[in-house]
């Protein structure tokens, strides 16, 4: 009896050893259906970029697309989608408290909207207005001519 306990031992420790071996196939149709799906992400990045869905949506939207795009790697090109539950667990723990303190951040992002849109300040608008002022009174002054600007000759 004891020989079959350390016979089944052995068993389950090479089964240990094969699940962590250094190769794991993964079918080559998986892998560009991969990439493709990350190829239209990227695009679809770059094309919301483009689009003004008002507020902070905009920014929601970009992390939505990047976590997805994200989440592909770390479960196929990173072999996690065969890993077991325990590596998923602490991912997922992870990715929940950078997910906590991007909102914690982004709720208070508001407060500050007044500090990040300084272009469209009254004051800097004044100080643009008085540059432009300053620039045609400058183009507007009477030029020098040759006879005033040279000095006289003895």
């Amino acid at each position: 009896m004891n020989i079959e306990k350390s016979h089944s031992a052995t068993e389950a420790q090479i089964e240990e050893q094969e699940h962590h071996g250094l190769s794991h196939v993964v079918p080559l149709k998986l892998l560009f259906a991969v990439f493709v799906t990350l190829l239209f992400l990227t695009w679809l990045t770059w094309d919301q970029s483009y689009w003004n869905l008002g507020g902070s949506l905009n920014l929601y939207v970009a992390l939505a697309i990047a976590a997805t795009k994200a989440s592909l790697v770390i479960l196929f090109f990173m072999h996690l989608f065969w890993e077991r539950g325990f590596n998923l667990m602490i991912l997922l723990s992870c990715i929940f408290f950078v997910a906590l303190f991007i909102a914690v951040t982004l709720t208070d992002a508001e407060a500050y909207k007044p500090l990040v849109h300084w272009q469209e300040s009254p004051l800097v608008e004044k100080a643009q207005q008085e540059a432009k002022d300053k620039k045609t009174a400058a183009t507007a002054a009477p030029a020098l001519t040759p006879a005033t600007s040279a000095p006289a000759a003895h």
